[in-house]
């Protein structure tokens, strides 16, 4: 709402084709291309204690305010979406009257006529809740597009995802994935600090396509399971010809309650037997990414995790770091980078190091082969063939 800070106290003539002092002093209509919509500020309650979920509705338990084409809107604590729909993800939103609704389809929810707080995804039982309260002050078309085109991305070189310990599978530590360096996830003036987990390892919601298509969650653990998803059925890896799979690793935001950002892992579909046959299946793309209603959560890649079937458990085999980043050159600087724009789950640049992987697994330079990548024998460098 705009209004002009001098008050005319003159009282109105008869004219009304003329500006009178009333029009002087009302608010001013703008126009969309210029209003503002978003999120202000909570007015009631503590981030603790911010929404509830109950009966499968989602429950808003703190007043605020914001605005709607820059018309302020106040809205109540205790007011509750109907049922949220299950296999998808929601968004919850305040409308232009200052009452909770809900909606499945993100060109409603970021139509401009909607404060966006949360995202939910559920199952029918199972609810994972981020955050989606963008501030007012971003306009709504610019919003939409980075929505679309730029997704998330870490905006430093931390958040670097290691083993937490190495060894023959017989410790749960040997399954576990650590966060290295603290660094910030942002989503367009949205941000989360991604921190250090300290050496521990970080809870992983881990996610696979179940044969309905549609994700589910397999568990909530701080270690990765010795799975790999064949055909919709979690199925252990055997150790034969079923021996390494590999696991995309995400981030996505806080859910406003804990400031802790909450992680995903994607059981891939396929097992090798041998860890170059992996390797050369993410350097082609031939993996199980983000997609659909997961990918409406707005993650973030941060790398691949590839897991060995041992007869003492399971362990990390291998670790490659691949953050979705923009400003970047370097994750780690330990070998050259290259960027990647190939799948839809990176809108942004992708930059790449490597940790202890064996490059041989990567076949010779070969420049007739368009967008694989190569290995460049005894030079350390990765290449990547336009034709």
């Amino acid at each position: 709402m705009i209004k002009h800070a001098f008050t005319n106290l003159q009282p109105d003539g008869g004219d009304a084709s003329v500006t009178r002092p009333s029009d002087w002093n009302a608010a001013h209509v703008i126009d969309d291309d210029e209003a503002t919509t978003g999120f202000a500020d909570w007015t009631s309650g503590a981030d603790a204690d911010t929404y509830t979920i109950t009966g499968g509705n989602f429950q808003i338990d703190r007043a605020g305010y914001g605005y709607v084409k820059s018309v302020r809107v106040d809205w109540v604590a205790g007011q509750q979406t109907s049922a949220l729909t299950a296999w998808a993800t929601t968004w919850v939103y305040i409308d232009s009257s200052g009452l909770i609704g809900s909606t499945t389809s993100g060109a409603t929810a970021f139509d401009h006529n909607r404060i966006v707080l949360f995202e939910v995804w559920t199952d029918g039982t199972n609810y994972i809740v981020v955050k989606e309260n963008h501030v007012y002050d971003f306009q709504p078309r610019i919003s939409g597009y980075l929505h679309m085109n730029l997704n998330t991305i870490i905006r430093g070189t931390g958040a670097t995802i290691a083993p937490v310990a190495s060894g023959d599978g017989s410790d749960p530590t040997h399954r576990q994935v650590k966060v290295t360096g603290a660094d910030t996830m942002d989503d367009h003036g949205l941000s989360t600090t991604v921190p250090d987990s300290a050496g521990a390892g970080i809870t992983l919601n881990n996610m696979y396509i179940n044969a309905a298509g549609k994700y589910a969650l397999y568990s909530q653990s701080t270690q990765l399971p010795m799975y790999y998803n064949a055909g919709g059925t979690p199925t252990i890896l055997n150790g034969v010809n079923e021996v390494f799979c590999a696991y995309p690793i995400y981030v996505s935001k806080d859910d406003i309650e804990s400031s802790i950002p909450i992680y995903f892992s994607i059981m891939d579909s396929n097992a090798e037997d041998n860890l170059a046959a992996v390797i050369n299946n993410i350097y082609s793309g031939s993996y199980q990414y983000a997609t659909g209603e997961l990918n409406s959560l707005e993650l973030c890649q941060l790398g691949f995790i590839i897991m060995e079937y041992t007869a003492a458990g399971g362990r990390i085999a291998d670790t490659i770091v691949a953050k979705s980043s923009l400003l970047q050159a370097l994750v780690k600087g330990v070998v050259p980078i290259f960027s990647l724009t190939d799948h839809d789950h990176i809108s942004a640049g992708l930059s790449i190091t490597y940790d202890a992987l064996d490059m041989s697994a990567l076949p010779a330079a070969n420049p007739n082969s368009a967008g694989k990548l190569y290995y460049i024998p005894a030079t350390g460098v990765v290449m990547r063939s336009t034709g």
